[in-house]
C-alpha cells in the first residue's frame, strides 16, 4: 500500500483545498497510480505534527488520476479541518515543542517517500486483535491484516477479547458487530470506558448495513466500519492508518509508542 500526503501551513488553508476538491482530491501525474488502489492519505498542517489520515480510492479519468473517499471519511477530515484553534487539545498541541519535520516541501501533494510527522511513524510490531465467532472469517480476516505488515490475534467472543486486552498489547480492534454475549457495539463501549484502553482505535466489521446501528455504533466511540465482505486490501490500509494515528497521538502526549 502506497502513501500519499497533502500538506498545508493552516487548517484554513487544508479546508479551502478540501472545498475545491469535492470529495476526490488530485494525485502527483504518475503512470503507475493504478484504477481501484487503495491509497492511505496523510493531511499534514503547519510544523508541529498535527496530521490525520484517511484511505483512499485511486480514480483515473483520462489522463489524470485522484484519490476518492466515501462520504464518512470525508466528513471526518472536513472535521479535521474545522477544528478551532483554541479547543482543548490544539492548545496542548501548541504548547508541546515543535518537533522536526519536513517542511520545505512545496507542492501540496507529494509521495509516499517523504518524512513529514506521519510517515516516520513506522508499524513494525503494531498488533490488532480481530474478534469474529466465525472461524473462517476470522482466518480472512487476519490474513488479510498480516498483509499489510501487521501482527494479529484473533479470538471469536468478546470475552475472550476482553482478557486478551487485559494482558497483551494491541493497537486496533477489529470486531464483527453479533457476537455471542457481549456484542462489539457492547465490546467498545466497555472499553471506552476503561482509562486504560479508552483511546483504542476500534472498527466494525458487519454485514448489517443498517443507518441506525451505525450511528449507534459511532455514538459509543467506533472509530471506523466496514461492511462484509471486508476487501482485504481496504482493511489492511485502514488498519495501517488507525495504528498511525494511534502512534502519533499517544508521541504528542509524550508516550511511547
Amino acid at each position: 500500500m502506497r502513501d500519499v500526503v497533502y500538506r498545508h501551513d493552516t487548517l484554513t488553508a487544508l479546508a479551502e483545498f478540501l472545498r475545491r476538491h469535492d470529495q476526490a482530491l488530485p494525485l502527483a501525474a504518475d503512470a503507475t497510480w493504478s484504477d481501484g488502489e487503495w491509497v492511505l492519505a496523510i493531511f499534514e498542517v503547519g510544523t508541529r505534527g498535527r496530521a490525520t489520515a484517511a484511505v483512499g480510492n485511486v480514480s483515473r479519468r483520462a489522463d489524470d488520476s485522484f484519490l476518492v473517499f466515501d462520504r464518512r471519511d470525508w466528513e471526518r477530515i472536513h472535521d479535521f479541518a474545522a477544528t478551532h484553534a483554541d479547543d482543548s487539545l490544539n492548545a496542548m498541541l501548541a504548547a508541546a515543542p515543535a518537533r522536526r519535520t519536513v517542511d520545505t516541501i512545496p507542492p501540496e501533494t507529494r509521495r509516499g517517500d517523504q518524512r513529514g510527522s506521519l510517515f516516520e511513524i513506522s508499524v513494525h510490531d503494531a498488533r490488532i486483535l480481530v474478534v469474529d465467532p466465525d472461524g473462517q472469517t476470522l482466518v480472512a480476516l487476519q490474513a488479510a491484516i498480516r498483509a499489510s505488515g501487521i501482527e494479529v490475534e484473533g479470538v471469536a467472543t468478546a470475552e475472550d477479547a476482553l482478557v486478551e486486552l487485559a494482558t497483551e498489547r494491541f493497537e486496533v480492534v477489529v470486531s464483527e458487530l453479533e457476537l455471542p454475549g457481549i456484542s462489539g457495539i457492547a465490546l467498545c463501549s466497555r472499553l471506552r470506558d476503561d482509562e486504560r484502553l479508552d483511546a483504542l482505535p476500534f472498527v466494525i466489521v458487519t454485514a448489517i448495513d443498517n443507518g441506525r446501528v451505525r450511528t449507534e455504533a459511532f455514538g459509543v466511540g467506533a472509530d471506523d466500519w466496514l461492511g462484509k465482505p471486508v476487501d482485504g486490501e481496504e482493511l489492511g490500509a485502514r488498519c495501517v492508518a488507525l495504528v498511525r494515528r494511534f502512534r502519533h497521538a499517544k508521541r504528542q502526549f509524550g508516550a511511547t509508542p
